[in-house]
């Protein structure tokens, strides 16, 4: 998916847990909606970092996420513990919805797989549906 459908998304999702997101808060959920994608050099997060890590692979996986979000609930608290999940998981399941899948479990073989191309017009009508949604629900 491309990175404006994951955002749509994540705040859409956002939308049920929070009321109101503060500006960190909202910058955390920009963050964690595009971190899986950060072992992607073509990616918008993975061109600040050089990983050198196959994409869709660890940092799309919940073996991962989790310890991640652990130290976030350790040093920032509950409500940005919530908001990384939020971001990152709602990141995992719409890729999960491509061709190209993902290993939730990294590094087990098992992927999830979907019909939808990255990038393609299919992408594009989920981000304006997303967006749609949260502008009028």
């Amino acid at each position: 998916m491309i990175w404006l459908t994951h955002m749509a998304f994540a705040f859409l999702v956002a939308r049920f847990f929070f009321n109101e997101l503060t500006v960190v808060q909202t910058l955390m959920l920009f963050f964690s909606a595009l971190f899986p994608d950060i072992d992607n050099k073509n990616s918008l997060i993975g061109r600040f970092f050089k990983l050198g890590t196959k994409h869709r692979q660890l940092f799309h996986s919940l073996i991962l996420i989790l310890p991640v979000g652990y130290l976030i609930f350790k040093f920032a608290g509950k409500v940005y513990f919530e908001i990384f999940l939020i971001g990152s998981v709602s990141h995992i399941v719409l890729d999960s919805l491509t061709k190209a899948g993902v290993g939730v479990l990294y590094p087990f073989k098992f992927r999830f797989k979907g019909p939808i191309k990255t990038n393609s017009l299919l992408d594009y009508l989920l981000f304006f549906i997303f967006l749609f949604l949260l502008i009028y629900v």
